[in-house]
């Protein structure tokens, strides 16, 4: 059995105890979270490998694809035998359909 000297101990105890179940529940609630992180992350992660793989690079369209270039991809990546094409932010034509 636990010996207590006097009342400051067992406030001591006490605290000690209710410091580890907070401790306790944080690591729980840290350990969702970073589960959470880390599931959400292999989702975009393999969104974005699927959104890739149907789309490839024009071999034929040559220079920057601005904005306002986006008609003429879409046309030379028809040519190609793609269904469409768009610009993308690394101002590259890619065709969709690959």
């Amino acid at each position: 059995m636990w010996k207590l000297t006097s009342p400051c101990t067992l406030k001591k105890l006490l605290s000690k105890q209710s410091n580890q179940k907070v401790l306790l529940k944080m690591a729980k609630q840290f350990k969702f979270v970073l589960s959470y992180i880390i599931v959400l992350f292999a989702i975009v992660l393999m969104v974005a490998t699927t959104a890739d793989a149907y789309d490839c690079a024009s071999g034929v369209f040559s220079g920057p694809c601005w904005a306002w270039d986006g008609e003429q991809c879409r046309r030379i990546c028809r040519e190609e035998g793609r269904v469409s094409g768009h610009c993308s932010a690394s101002l590259k034509c890619w065709c969709e359909g690959c």
